[in-house]
């Protein structure tokens, strides 16, 4: 969409008969003028930015960047980059910096880093955002260019006077198609000067002068008197496109009377279809527009005069207000309310934040709130209180108003006293569970609203097993519920040695956070359970208590290998094999003999609890041999659980045949 920035001061573009002009100049500029406000003077919601002597234009490419333009202060171009927290002076040719000639008086910035800015005989050139400025050479002829607008980064139009004079003042342009490398003349009939320029294509556009349009098809080629106003905008100063196809022209309707100004009213025109026709709109306001910008297709913002004025207009406030388009309408509201301000040019890069210049203060600065951060939800738990966050960006700077609803946000209350920031609630309890807060911005430019942050209870409780119960095996499957927004529940047990020991973490199922719990792993006894859910931010809940009775019987197990009766040579490997109930940890072979006890550790197989001891082939002395010896051995097994709980087999009764070394 195009934003051409600003048109030039109304005291330089708007042509009366002479001693109108001296009048009202001398007042403006010695009765009235008398520096800028006193600090605490002006009531403006507008923040004055940067103060150049006579800013006349602005561009804005983004909300950041932007370009001003002065025709005869220095410095003559100022830019920011940072949404006008600073501004630079440009670096310009020595000429136009030091003038004469005067220096540039519009502005177009068509893209971040491409801007043209043109004035009397001058054309300059930036590839860089307007930090540095290059001449570019005009066409044959002086033309006093009032007013220029960029469709795209190579094709720009300007318009104003082809003799440089007002005094012998006729229509005149210029163009170029490729990127300022050259410029032609554009002949534009009519016999006063151009005070706007607007394009719908980059071959399309529409001019304004006093009481008369003209549009050209072919790129300036050939212009023609426009048949499209009926009558047309008296002064069109106010020039502003939202897309190609849709644009703006507003004017004054001026009432003079003995040659003095008694009267204005706004009229503006619009058009939906590339400038094929225009429609008028109805300016209930009454403001003569200086000039437009729309941000948005659906958005438009105006600088302009009150009507009614009498003697002095150039002394009354101009208004900017920015409300959503209505029947093709410009609808505009009160701006600065600051006396003896010229404003001459507007520039709203967004539909939040706008900047516009006045020919005596400066730069001024308005922004609609725009939240750049959003309060968060959060978890609680009963007692606790909760902080929330939220930040907006505006100029001025907005109040912030926090609200509460307890309904999901189907409706809205504020919060009583909740006009700061950080804010912070409770301590709460489970009634405001679910409810939910946010922060409303407010400036004298709109209000934005935060995204809406849900204060939520954190819970839990324990459904399985009952209070009272008596638990045992290795499998006790174990169940709670927790509030919504849980990431993970984990199980407590507390009793005998243990405090707060986590057992288990649960899954999350259709029934609820299960886990299973091998019961054998803690001592036969009375426990309490808690579950312990977490929360997004850190935060715990934990269940009430279920108090129950852990009763396991001993561990069961069985020799199973050698068979009772069975004899074992100790030359070969002697393996012991026991069978122990599901959930033994531990499985020890107790050998019981004649001369001795021993103890074997096993290890579980697929075949069991599996022990052995390696066999031992006798070596006779030298003057003797080797001899069997048999003795009865009794073989059982010890089972233990994890909590140190036992259980021991039958015995096995088995005859040890040993091959022993024997003398002479």
């Amino acid at each position: 969409m195009e934003d051409r920035g600003g048109t030039p001061g109304r005291s330089q573009r708007i042509r009366v008969p002479a001693v109108l002009i001296s009048i009202i100049g001398f007042m403006t500029l010695f009765l009235s003028y008398s520096g800028p406000p006193a600090s605490g003077a002006d009531s403006s919601p507008w923040q004055l930015v940067y103060q150049p002597d006579e800013p006349t234009s602005i561009s804005c490419a983004s909300a950041s960047i932007c370009v001003a333009v002065s025709d005869t202060s220095t410095p003559r171009i100022v830019t920011t980059t940072d949404a006008g927290s600073t501004w630079s002076p440009a670096h310009l040719p020595a000429g136009v910096a030091t003038g004469p000639p005067s220096g540039p008086s519009s502005v177009a910035c068509p893209s971040t880093t491409v801007c043209f800015a043109v004035g009397n005989g001058i054309i300059l050139y930036s590839d860089d955002g307007g930090a540095d400025w290059v001449e570019q050479t005009p066409p044959s002829g002086a033309v006093t260019a009032n007013d220029i607008t960029c469709p795209t980064v190579s094709v720009c139009y300007a318009v104003g006077d082809d003799q440089g004079s007002a005094d012998q003042a006729s229509a005149g342009g210029m163009q170029t198609s490729d990127g300022g490398s050259t410029w032609t003349t554009m002949s534009i009939p009519g016999d006063d000067y151009v005070l706007g320029v607007v394009c719908f294509s980059a071959s399309s556009c529409d001019v304004g002068y006093q009481s008369f349009m003209a549009t050209t098809a072919d790129g300036g080629a050939t212009w023609s008197l426009s048949q499209s106003f009926s009558p047309p905008p008296e002064f069109p100063t106010g020039f502003g496109c939202s897309t190609l196809t849709q644009c703006y022209v507003s004017g004054a309707d001026i009432t003079l009377v003995n040659e003095m100004e008694t009267s204005q009213a706004g009229v503006t025109y619009a058009t939906t279809n590339g400038g094929a026709s225009w429609s008028q709109s109805t300016d209930s306001d009454g403001y003569s527009r200086e000039g437009q910008s729309c941000p948005t297709a659906t958005t438009c913002n105006a600088l302009g005069y009150p009507s009614g004025v009498s003697a002095s207009p150039l002394t009354s406030l101009g208004s900017l207000g920015q409300e959503p388009i209505s029947d093709a309408g410009v609808i505009v509201g009160p701006c600065c309310n600051v006396d003896n301000v010229l404003e001459t040019g507007i520039s709203c890069p967004t539909t939040l934040v706008c900047f516009a210049v006045d020919g005596q203060y400066g730069i001024y600065k308005a922004a609609a709130p725009g939240v750049t951060a959003q309060p968060s939800s959060q978890f609680y738990t009963s007692g606790q209180s909760l902080t929330f966050n939220a930040t907006a960006t505006g100029v001025p700077a907005p109040t912030v108003q926090w609200q509460y609803s307890f309904n999901g946000g189907t409706t809205w209350a504020n919060l009583s006293g909740a006009t700061s920031n950080p804010l912070t609630v409770g301590p709460l309890n489970g009634f405001v569970n679910n409810w939910q807060v946010r922060a409303v911005f407010t400036n004298a430019f709109g209000s934005a609203t935060s995204d809406p942050a849900t204060m939520s209870l954190a819970s839990t409780s324990v459904v399985l097993p009952s209070n009272g119960a008596t638990l045992s095996g290795i499998t006790q499957y174990l169940d709670a519920t927790a509030s919504s927004g849980v990431t993970q529940v984990q199980y407590e047990l507390t009793g005998g040695s243990l405090n707060n020991h986590v057992i288990a973490t649960a899954t999350p199922t259709y029934v609820g956070w299960a886990a299973a719990w091998n019961t054998t792993t803690v001592a036969n006894g009375t426990y309490t359970l808690n579950s312990v859910a977490s929360y997004i931010g850190g935060i715990t809940a934990t269940s009430p208590p279920v108090s129950f009775t852990v009763n396991n019987p001993p561990a069961s197990t069985t020799v199973v290998y050698p068979a009772s009766g069975a004899t074992v040579s100790t030359t070969q490997t002697q393996f012991y094999d026991a069978v122990a109930s599901v959930g033994v940890t531990a499985v020890q072979i107790e050998l019981t003999g004649a001369a001795e006890t021993s103890t074997l550790d096993a290890i579980p197989t697929i075949y069991g609890w599996i022990a052995s001891i390696p066999g031992e082939t006798c070596v006779p002395p030298p003057e003797g041999g080797c001899a069997d010896v048999s003795f009865p051995e009794t073989v059982q097994s010890v089972a233990s659980y994890s909590n140190g709980l036992t259980g021991m087999s039958p015995p096995v009764s088995i005859t040890i045949v040993a091959e022993i070394p024997i003398g002479v």
